[in-house]
């Protein structure tokens, strides 16, 4: 019996190492499985934020490329005071001449 009796703890033994090994390994697939599902998303939310901050980007490039439009009241003003610069300057030039025009006659 004693004969028996180890031939039965050793048959034992090997169905629970049968047994237990593919369960361990199972073990380690679902545990670095579940390292790897957190790994990813990680890095979809890093994407989603940098996906989300480039888009902002984006729209303020795009706003301060794109020239800005002027109402019409402000559009009106901006061609008045072109206008008035325009004959500012045309005075000023008018008023050098005669300047210089002046200083030439009472050179002579």
């Amino acid at each position: 019996m004693n004969r028996d009796t180890s031939r039965l703890v050793i048959v034992s033994a090997l169905v629970a190492a049968s047994i237990a090994a593919p369960l361990l390994s199972a073990h380690h697939a679902q545990v670095r499985l579940r390292q790897e599902n957190d790994s990813l998303r990680q890095q979809a939310a890093q994407s989603a934020e940098l996906l989300a901050e480039s888009e902002r980007l984006s729209n303020q490039l795009a706003r301060a490329q794109s020239p800005q439009t002027l109402t019409d009241p402000q559009l009106r003003e901006l061609l008045r005071l072109r206008n008035e610069v325009t004959q500012l300057r045309q005075a000023v030039q008018d008023f050098q001449r005669s300047g210089q025009a002046n200083q030439n006659q009472t050179a002579r």
